[in-house]
């Protein structure tokens, strides 16, 4: 499941995690949100970060994955 959490601490610090991400997925998917917070949010890359997406995999295995 995916799923963002937004912390923020008692010092007004931001942080934001992307859980159940491959690839860049997460950065996609939180970038309208570290926006609205001005920029600020943390930003840590997980090793999720670092896989490929099961759609991009798919890909690289000759599979169509839409039309032509």
């Amino acid at each position: 499941m995916k799923e963002i959490e937004i912390v923020i601490d008692t010092n007004g610090e931001v942080a934001i995690e992307a859980h159940g991400f491959k690839g860049t997925g997460c950065k996609d998917a939180t970038k309208n949100i570290e926006a609205a917070f001005g920029g600020s949010a943390t930003s840590v890359a997980k090793p999720e970060m670092h896989m490929i997406p099961d759609d991009e995999e798919t890909n690289m295995h000759g599979m169509s994955t839409g039309s032509m």
